[in-house]
């Protein structure tokens, strides 16, 4: 690697550090990193170096994660630790995150709003019933 190439990698890693000391992680992206790497249960917890309920936390976003520890879970997912703070183009969307395994399809964002449900029409409906009331003959002769 030569001068310019390690000057280069030196800016993206203070940049990274900025980011990471001074911006909150998105935890929708935290999920998603999770079931990328098929992370699951307490013992994720305690390969972070804590307990439950830690990593349940980061992912209801009332617990932020150290930069120590994004980086590992970053590793972890094979996804780069700025991963955790930038929005998605469409949030709430179908994603993608891709690793030198692959790519794997994601829900990025909240989850999508439930459509109300319509209103249940009838397409066939019967003839309606008769009237049971019978009509009152007129008393008027029709010759006037």
């Amino acid at each position: 690697m030569n001068d310019r190439a390690k000057y280069k990698m030196t800016l993206l890693r203070q940049r990274e550090d900025r980011e990471l000391a001074t911006k909150k992680p998105l935890p929708d992206r935290i999920t998603a990193a999770l079931n990328l790497a098929g992370l699951y249960g307490p013992e994720v917890d305690r390969m972070f170096g804590g307990e439950e309920p830690m990593v349940d936390e980061w992912e209801a976003g009332t617990r932020i994660p150290t930069p120590e520890q994004i980086r590992l879970l970053a590793d972890l997912a094979g996804v780069i630790p700025g991963f955790f703070y930038r929005l998605p183009e469409a949030p709430g969307g179908p994603g993608f995150i891709c690793t030198s395994d692959g790519c794997e399809s994601v829900w990025l964002g909240p989850p999508p709003p439930v459509a109300p449900m319509a209103e249940v029409v009838p397409i066939f409906s019967s003839p309606a019933p008769p009237d049971p009331t019978p009509e009152p003959i007129s008393e008027e002769s029709p010759n006037g």
